[in-house]
């Protein structure tokens, strides 16, 4: 990298009328011959993240690949954040076929619950290699917010520990139940999420009710700057509340997986490919 150069992201809300006739492809700010695909064509409103080079000559922006190469690597190696509308949803599921999907790292920052195993595990099974997971920051008994588990434990969480972690490649981090499960007696997850700034996906149910805790959970992040990178529903088909959430709320439709049987590393890996385009989180 140039020296003195730094990368800037930007996130814009896109707004639902006329979003069908912008580009498929957006051109990268200050560079040169870098094209990249912030966000599939999809008729939704959504959130995109434009990524601007700074702190460079206007000499250097035109002529270094080193430079180019070193966007195109960082925007390559990203973090995702995966939270929820509600517990036992199916996150850890998507989370799963997302970092298998991306070849990414997971990391679950707290696991509250280890009598019926833990996140990570179920993540293993899925098809995540072992290597790719990393270790949790808190491991706590008691299934519960982990603000209470921590308490039952007797653990003090510090939330300067729950710093995103450095890895070589992609990383999806799962939250606990909702957006607004608290970490601490002063600390939400939406708060933690707010810190990291990273693009957010939220896992929704299809079933009845849905609408109403989806848009509750957008205006929670959106109230505290979190970046939405999109929905991602679980469940059988609802047309009618996938589209309603998506243009009220202002923000993209992933996908929706459904519930499988068997639920197996393949049976996954083949859902997600064919109800994602992989290209909505690159």
């Amino acid at each position: 990298m140039v020296e003195g150069a730094r990368l800037e992201s930007v996130y814009t809300v896109t707004p639902y009328r006329g979003f069908e006739s912008l580009p498929l492809r957006h051109r990268a700010s200050g560079i040169q011959d870098l094209d990249s695909p912030i966000l599939p064509g999809t008729p939704r409103p959504c959130a995109r993240e434009v990524v601007r080079l700074v702190g460079v000559r206007e000499s250097d922006r035109r002529a270094p690949s080193a430079v180019r190469t070193n966007l195109r690597e960082k925007l390559l190696n990203r973090t995702i954040v995966v939270t929820g509308t509600d517990t036992d949803i199916g996150k850890t599921v998507f989370a799963a076929g997302l970092a298998a999907a991306l070849r990414a790292h997971y990391w679950k920052p707290v696991q509250a619950g280890l009598e019926d195993g833990s996140d990570s595990g179920r993540v293993e099974s899925l098809g995540v290699p072992a290597d790719m997971i990393l270790p949790e920051a808190y491991r706590l008994t008691t299934p519960c917010s982990p603000h209470r588990a921590a308490e039952i434990d007797g653990v003090a969480i510090d939330p300067d520990m729950l710093v995103l972690p450095r890895t070589e490649g992609n990383l999806v981090v799962e939250g606990a139940g909702g957006a607004l499960v608290p970490v601490t007696r002063e600390l939400l997850y939406a708060d933690l999420f707010a810190r990291w700034k990273a693009p957010t996906v939220i896992v929704a149910r299809t079933m009845l009710g849905t609408i109403n805790h989806s848009l509750l959970t957008i205006e929670a992040l959106r109230a505290r700057g979190v970046p939405i990178l999109g929905m991602a529903f679980i469940g059988d088909e609802a047309p009618d509340s996938e589209d309603t959430i998506c243009q009220i709320g202002g923000v993209a439709r992933l996908g929706r997986l459904p519930r499988l049987d068997p639920l197996t590393s393949e049976t996954l890996a083949r859902n997600f490919a064919d109800n994602f385009d992989q290209a909505a989180f690159a």
